[in-house]
């Protein structure tokens, strides 16, 4: 069983803000009001921001440049992992529902009602035939369900990381500076700053950052986060969850969800697996999304402790923290 534990306890300036933003993501996962669960969000990172500025004199505009984005990040995350979890209830409440109905039956039937029956009846009839099909759904066709939730939550974070480090380089006055000092090519057809330029340059960061980590995905992005000064620690058993996370990703998006030899050089624990596809119950579907969202918590601790925030580098960006 794969068990996925807070990564960063203990005295950290951090904990408050990790453990306050992990309560509210849980909170519009578990389907109560998304709107008064991201209102904490907000509020709690308001407040963090405010003492953070007021400790250390870091300026709103690198945080807003930064942070601001994993707002949407979050809300990406949370509507995945609400349409999974209303999937499975559904599914499971219309396996259920010819039980119920004939229970209401049964009752109508001991207090005298019999002018309903028939209607009723045929209900049931019909309930039960919606009922094997949601069981046939959760056992020979799960993978239809569990594939494209993982997809599409990595699909989330791998644009969040894109567009994140095209905001630094459209943000940060001296990038040019450190790309050369990375042997990174600045020269480019676009104007300098504009968002073409940044992502033509991404392109080379990140293929700088992919040939040094050698395939594995953390690595790549504790490489694209040094070029630009940032230092982004990730405890290794959990880098791991994230390599295998990513391969099993590319079984999906490439093989239909069959393990091939490219599959394991990262990921070993999917041997059983090999030429078959990944059986939709493997407990890492099941933690799939705590692990993303954690790993983009993960960020924001690299970014915080970053000279952007420490020494207020960015330029150029909007006052707000958050909308």
């Amino acid at each position: 069983m794969i068990k996925y534990k807070n990564p960063f306890r203990g005295k950290d300036e951090l904990c408050y803000l990790i453990s306050l933003l992990r309560g509210c993501f849980s909170a519009i996962v578990a389907g109560g009001s998304t709107r008064n669960a991201w209102l904490l969000v907000n509020l709690g990172v308001r407040h963090f921001a405010k003492q953070t500025c007021e400790r250390k004199e870091i300026m709103q505009e690198a945080a807003s440049v930064l942070i601001s984005p994993f707002d949407g990040i979050w809300r990406a995350l949370a509507a995945q992992a609400n349409a999974w979890t209303t999937i499975h209830k559904m599914l499971g409440q219309s396996i259920k529902l010819p039980q119920q109905l004939s229970e209401i039956s049964e009752a109508l039937r001991a207090n005298g009602v019999g002018e309903s029956l028939g209607e009723l009846s045929s209900l049931i009839n019909e309930s039960r035939v919606l009922a094997m099909d949601a069981a046939n759904l959760l056992t020979s066709q799960q993978q239809a369900i569990v594939y494209p939730g993982l997809v599409g939550a990595w699909a989330i974070v791998e644009a969040a990381f894109d567009d994140l480090i095209i905001r630094i380089l459209v943000n940060d006055p001296s990038v040019t500076t450190k790309l050369k000092t990375a042997g990174i090519k600045t020269a480019s057809s676009h104007p300098g700053g504009s968002e073409a330029w940044a992502k033509e340059l991404y392109k080379r960061v990140e293929s700088k950052a992919k040939d040094k980590a050698k395939g594995l995905v953390v690595e790549a992005h504790k490489a694209s986060f040094s070029t630009f000064g940032i230092v982004f620690e990730y405890p290794a058993d959990y880098s791991r969850l994230i390599e295998e996370l990513n391969q099993v990703r590319n079984c999906i998006l490439h093989n239909q969800g069959t393990v091939d030899e490219k599959a394991l050089k990262n990921c070993p624990r999917l041997v059983p697996y090999l030429g078959l596809p990944i059986p939709p119950t493997d407990p890492l579907f099941t933690v799939a999304l705590t692990m993303l969202t954690d790993y983009t918590f993960a960020w924001i601790k690299a970014l915080v402790h970053s000279p952007y925030l420490r020494n207020g580098l960015l330029a150029g960006a909007e006052n707000s923290f958050l909308p």
